[in-house]
């Protein structure tokens, strides 16, 4: 097992020699397993959540879209075109 730098996840060299992590890179890597595990599961939303957002946004576009066009048809209208 190595040794990983908390900053860039990357495997540090070994520079005991005897091809063992110390105690402190040990703890270290477990603190980070465990603060990166911790954060995943907060990050995680139900896919009722997720498509409810879905559906709002689509609504809240189309909206807006009719909004706009609504907006395009009285200029025509006013300006003397009819459709």
């Amino acid at each position: 097992m190595s040794k990983i730098d908390a900053r860039t996840h990357q495997e540090l060299p070994d520079i005991t020699g005897t091809g063992q992590p110390t105690a402190a890179a040990t703890f270290e890597t477990k603190a980070l397993r465990t603060a990166n595990a911790s954060r995943l599961q907060k990050v995680r939303h139900p896919v009722i959540r997720q498509t409810a957002w879905l559906v709002l946004i689509w609504v809240c576009s189309v909206t807006a879209l009719g909004m706009v066009s609504m907006g395009f048809r009285y200029l025509m209208n006013a300006a003397g075109f009819q459709s």
